[in-house]
């Protein structure tokens, strides 16, 4: 893994963002590596299978780095920071895209009602997340991301702590290509804003369990009983006999 920070939104927000770990196979053009005393970014990105002889480094702490490079370069700057196999790396599931677009006529109907994104809607569906973000009181925005990471990315908004505008969708790795797909073809003139913002996602949330009844075509949404409320009052049901008076027998004073 490298520390790395994900291709982001401007060069202002670039020193306000975290180095995070990275594997390597995830890096694409555009993302900025920490060098020593310099940071660089990445214009190409080539994958390849070479046998190499290598050193192993072992360090006693999993979140710690070193600085390495391969034998041919000596420049300073090519000695990229780097983490351990065991790193808590940040992987693309980690991570979110907020898409800008020129224009965003039509929005409403091609994305919440078009048979393009219908199966992508309806995951996000079943797990309680809107592909309109005024659902979630969000702002116009709208969402298209897997359902393993729908509810992640709707905690990640609200942490973001603005709304987001009728031109911004937020997408997931898998389906940035296909909602890039259909907004070009339909939407005439439409172009996508280049540097979209990077959205990191919570490792963990708590998603509060609900139970769904439907009552005359409404859904309703209700907290489990455990979760009510409790309240305590005193009761003879333990102790048989107990909350009779003494001196009565089968309904007759004793004497």
């Amino acid at each position: 893994a490298v520390s790395a920070i994900r291709r982001p939104a401007s060069s202002a927000v670039e020193g306000r963002r975290p180095f995070l770990p990275v594997p390597a196979e995830d890096l694409h053009e555009g993302d900025i590596l920490r060098a020593l005393g310099a940071h660089v970014t990445v214009v190409r990105v080539q994958r390849s299978v070479e046998r190499v002889e290598v050193v192993e480094v072992e360090l006693e702490d999993i979140s710690s780095a070193m600085f390495g490079c391969s034998a041919a370069n000596t420049d300073k700057e090519m000695f990229i920071e780097i983490y351990g196999k065991r790193a808590p790396v940040q992987r693309i599931q980690d991570v979110a895209e907020i898409l800008q677009f020129s224009r965003y006529n039509d929005f409403q109907r091609l994305l919440l009602e078009g048979e393009e994104l219908r199966s992508c809607r309806e995951a996000q569906q079943q797990c309680g997340a809107s592909a309109d973000l005024s659902v979630h009181k969000l702002g116009p925005g709208k969402m298209f991301v897997g359902r393993e990471v729908a509810a992640r990315v709707v905690a990640a908004l609200r942490q973001r702590g603005k709304p987001l505008k009728a031109s911004q969708i937020v997408v997931s790795p898998q389906f940035k290509q296909k909602v890039l797909d259909v907004v070009l073809w339909h939407v005439r003139g439409a172009r996508c804003l280049p540097d979209p913002e990077q959205l990191l996602l919570p490792s963990k949330i708590f998603v509060p369990e609900f139970l769904l009844k439907v009552r005359n075509t409404f859904i309703n949404a209700e907290l489990p009983s455990r979760a009510d409320k409790s309240c305590t009052r005193s009761t003879t049901d333990a102790r048989p006999g107990v909350g009779k008076n003494p001196r009565k027998r089968n309904g007759k004073g004793s004497v």
